[in-house]
């Protein structure tokens, strides 16, 4: 999982709707994104008043913890008013967290389309991005997406700052730490405009934390390496795609074994954001 998920860095990632309805996700709830309410509507005023019901109910399934229901019940949403925004931007949340991050990313993707200033599309893809099996492969591509998010909220500050640290919590994940702890420090610097609050200070050097034992990570692969047996190669192939496919306990049953009987190779075994180092 991306440090984003983790309480050191949490974040409110659903938007708000034009109903009211509070943002929820892995942080507290805040208040407002970007400026605009719903987006674009499109639909009728019955199909508006079916896709609020439904809206309103698949929030309330997400926070009782049935997300398959809650992106079912914003699917509803979607569909009866497929100009909203912010239903968008919720479906493609549920859906991340489903694991389905093709999908996620068209509709969060569909989301920014309506609504540029969206900024809880934005964290969110960095979010999925973060996580994503190919973010090696897509690593350029996605940086210069995400930096075209920044350069569209460069007026908001409080949509800069999340999506700062998503991007540069994505550049430490695809092993650019240095790039990632530049984008950084113009945030913490003292004469920051505007200065950070206490929570937003907490997050940023908590990734800088989390960049720091990255660093430290990297720095185990020069540690003298015996051979490593074929059968113990092949588990550790094995423990990938547990990861890979949302498997972590099982991938980290494999790990503590292989870290045992392979002391000096502790860099080659430790789970690293998605793959083996």
């Amino acid at each position: 999982m991306s440090p984003l998920g983790a309480p050191a860095l949490a974040l409110a990632l659903l938007a708000v709707t034009d109903g009211g309805a509070p943002e929820v996700g892995a942080g507290a709830a805040s208040a407002g994104d970007g400026g605009a309410g719903a987006g674009h509507t499109t639909g009728g005023p019955s199909a508006r008043a079916t896709a609020r019901v439904a809206h309103t109910e698949g929030m309330a399934q997400l926070k009782a913890g049935d997300v398959q229901a809650a992106a079912d019940l914003f699917a509803s949403a979607v569909d009866n008013e497929p100009g909203n925004a912010a239903y968008a931007t919720d479906y493609g949340f549920a859906l991340g967290k489903l694991g389905r991050r093709a999908e996620a990313e068209a509709a969060l993707r569909g989301a920014i389309d309506k609504e540029p200033h969206r900024i809880y599309a934005w964290v969110n893809l960095a979010e999925i991005y973060a996580d994503d099996p190919k973010r090696w492969e897509r690593r350029d591509a996605i940086i210069a997406f995400l930096e075209k998010g920044l350069d569209t909220l460069k007026d908001d500050a409080k949509g800069t700052f999340n999506v700062t640290l998503g991007l540069a919590n994505f550049e430490r994940v695809v092993g650019r730490t240095a790039a990632a702890r530049k984008r950084l420090r113009p945030l913490l610097a003292t004469d920051a405009d505007p200065p950070l609050t206490r929570a937003q200070r907490k997050r940023a050097l908590d990734l800088l934390d989390a960049i720091a034992l990255d660093d430290r990570a990297h720095a185990l692969e020069d540690w003298p390496r015996p051979d490593v047996a074929r059968n113990d190669a092949a588990q550790a192939d094995v423990a990938n795609r547990h990861l890979n496919t949302g498997r972590a306990d099982d991938a980290r049953a494999i790990a503590d074994v292989l870290v045992q009987r392979y002391p000096t190779c502790r860099g080659r075994w430790c789970c690293g954001r998605g793959r083996w180092r």
